[in-house]
């Protein structure tokens, strides 16, 4: 026995069918076998209707997050960097021309 045997791959892919099976052996062969056992989904005749109370502050806090913070952050970092360019870009134009 070498290293290379001691260190067989075996894949198993589930499909909607059944699944197939790669060995990876010398052969390199690929078994298909059937696994799906038929499955009922039962509903119950009446469903039981759960009632949700919410209020302002509890779906607001539900709502923001790090991420939330950041992307505003993000927004205004935007705003004032096109509103500085606005101010500063004549001034640098004109002093690059007298160069």
């Amino acid at each position: 026995m070498t290293i290379k045997d001691s260190f067989k791959r075996t894949i198993q892919i589930h499909l909607p069918g059944g699944s197939t099976k790669y060995n990876n052996n010398n052969n390199n062969k690929m078994e298909t076998f059937n696994s799906s056992k038929e499955k009922c989904v039962r509903f119950k005749e009446e469903p039981t209707i759960h009632l949700m109370y919410t209020w302002r502050f509890a779906h607001h806090q539900a709502r923001c997050g790090k991420w939330e913070e950041a992307a505003r952050d993000r927004e205004r970092f935007r705003r004032r960097i096109v509103q500085t360019n606005e101010i500063i870009m004549p001034v640098l134009l004109k002093k690059l021309k007298e160069m």
